[in-house]
């Protein structure tokens, strides 16, 4: 079997946001050059997730375009020739998943393409997650990525290398050359065992050159940290060298030392400057305490002078007062002399007022006393009256016989009845609920009677009713529901039948059948 790539399209992947096509692919060796980040190595892997991808993985974010949002949809298109016939293979990721194998005449899709290239090529995808290199089969040996040149573990192509080396018939037992396919595997296995261990462990000379190779390469890395430090030191002191040679032209330190002159006179007037500033300073901190001093004994003259001018204030409020106090005392006197003149008339007018009460009191006591009297006598008749009726009723509870226990366990049941039926009646019953201003009343007519509603309360429908307005008019309440009409008379039958039992036993209600 004959592979050959003919062509490489690319789109929304990684740095290749726009279309990129590479083709003109010969037979042979066919070698891509371009400057690093390029985009090189995303070619390689667009390649390698054309074959060994699912279309519908969730593993490949790697391939989205650098920047992009969750709408991006990474597409590979291969052209490549099979045996001499021509395919095309186009897969896309992401948020477009598909695939689609044109080879020659015939159109494959989505998964079934992919497991025809499996099987044709003899590889596998994983069974869950990206695509490994155990998945790779024998294309994976020829999968040679950078910087992995030096390894080789065919272990992963094992059944496939050995079922090519098989008869094309499929016969077990007879294989290609004999025995020749076991030989070669047993001197690619004796020649692998000199390099590896059974671990696959790098061993003898493979190990020295590996060792040997990353102690060159240490070697190279500090000669390269050398050098790099060795051009940086030329570098600086080849700058120092021309700064030197320009200081010296310039002589830029005698115009320096002048200025250090002029700034060293100027440093020492303003030292002398800031000696006088401190003493100021110290100077303006007594004077700010004397002032706060000062402001602080104004503040305490200002409020005795304030207490001074309160209390004259007081003084002649307290004088004023005291001449309306005498005034107010010689009215007094005159007022209490008029007083007392009428307190005596009104003792005298006392006492003869206290005799006519007392007079009308006990008249007053003497008819309660006769209401008294006939209230008791009225008492002691109904009493008697009450006497009789109790000699009268235990003389007929003493000739009823005794209510049996199950003649009481049934009229439980039924007045129980009689109210499971009622609250049945009840929840599906049409509740009326009113509020009247007062004064207006309406009428309610059901099941032959009148109510008269007034002011609020609430009322079970049944049965059709109706509602008469104050002006005239009507309202038909209909009360809703299949079952309500049996419930009503459920409810009636209970309510019978709990009566009937009563007057049977002689009682009125079941408290009484009980006692």
């Amino acid at each position: 079997m004959k592979l050959q790539i003919t062509r490489l399209r690319v789109e929304q992947l990684r740095r290749f946001r726009a279309p990129f096509e590479l083709d003109g692919f010969e037979p042979g060796l066919n070698i891509v050059t371009a400057a690093n980040e390029a985009g090189k190595s995303t070619l390689v892997r667009a390649i390698r997730a054309a074959f060994f991808e699912r279309h519908r993985s969730t593993q490949v974010e790697d391939l989205r375009p650098w920047g992009e949002g969750t709408g991006a949809a990474p597409q590979v298109e291969l052209d490549f020739l099979l045996d001499g016939q021509p395919h095309r293979l186009m897969k896309s990721f992401l948020a477009k998943k598909r695939c689609v194998l044109d080879a020659g005449a015939r159109s494959l899709e989505g998964t079934e393409a992919e497991d025809h290239l499996a099987q044709l090529f003899g590889f596998s995808f994983a069974a869950k997650g990206a695509s490994r290199p155990e998945n790779w089969g024998i294309p994976g040996l020829l999968w040679v990525e950078q910087g992995r040149g030096q390894e080789l573990d065919v272990s992963h192509a094992r059944d496939h290398l050995h079922d090519a080396l098989r008869d094309p018939a499929g016969d077990a037992a007879a294989p290609l050359a004999a025995s020749g396919g076991d030989a070669l595997l047993d001197s690619l296995r004796a020649q692998r065992d000199e390099l590896l261990t059974s671990t696959g462990k790098p061993r003898a000379a493979y190990a020295e050159v590996i060792e040997q190779a990353a102690a060159l390469q240490a070697q190279r890395a500090a000669l390269d940290a050398q050098i790099t430090t060795y051009r940086e030191q030329v570098d600086q002191l080849a700058l120092m060298r021309q700064q030197h040679q320009a200081d010296e032209t310039a002589r830029p330190w005698d115009g320096l030392r002048e200025e250090l002159q002029a700034a060293q006179t100027r440093n020492e007037s303003l030292q002398a400057g800031q000696a006088q500033l401190l003493g100021d300073r110290a100077r303006l901190r007594q004077l700010q305490e004397t002032r706060d001093l000062l402001a602080k004994a104004l503040e305490g003259l200002a409020q005795q002078q304030a207490t001074a001018q309160a209390r004259e204030r007081a003084a002649e409020e307290a004088e004023r007062q005291l001449r309306e106090s005498d005034e107010a005392v010689a009215q007094a006197r005159t007022q209490a002399d008029a007083a007392q003149r009428r307190v005596d008339a009104a003792r005298e007018a006392w006492r003869a007022a206290s005799q006519e009460a007392q007079r009308r009191g006990l008249q007053q006591q003497l008819q309660q006393a006769q209401a008294e009297v006939v209230r008791h006598a009225e008492n002691l008749a109904r009493a008697e009256e009450a006497q009789e009726r109790l000699a009268a009723l235990r003389a007929t509870a003493a000739s009823t016989p005794a209510i049996q226990p199950a003649e009481l366990d049934r009229l439980l049941k039924l007045e129980r009845a009689e109210r499971d039926a009622d609250l049945r009646r009840q929840a599906v019953a049409t509740r009326l609920q009113f509020v009247l201003p007062e004064g207006q009343a309406l009428r309610l007519q059901a099941r032959g009677e009148s109510h008269e509603l007034r002011a609020k309360g609430e009322r079970l429908v049944d049965a059709p009713a109706t509602l008469h307005l104050p002006g005239g008019g009507q309202l038909i309440i209909t009360p809703g529901g299949n079952d309500l009409a049996g419930l009503a008379r459920q409810h009636a039958d209970a309510r019978e039948a709990l009566q009937a039992a009563l007057r049977s036993l002689g009682v009125d209600e079941v408290a009484q059948a009980q006692a």
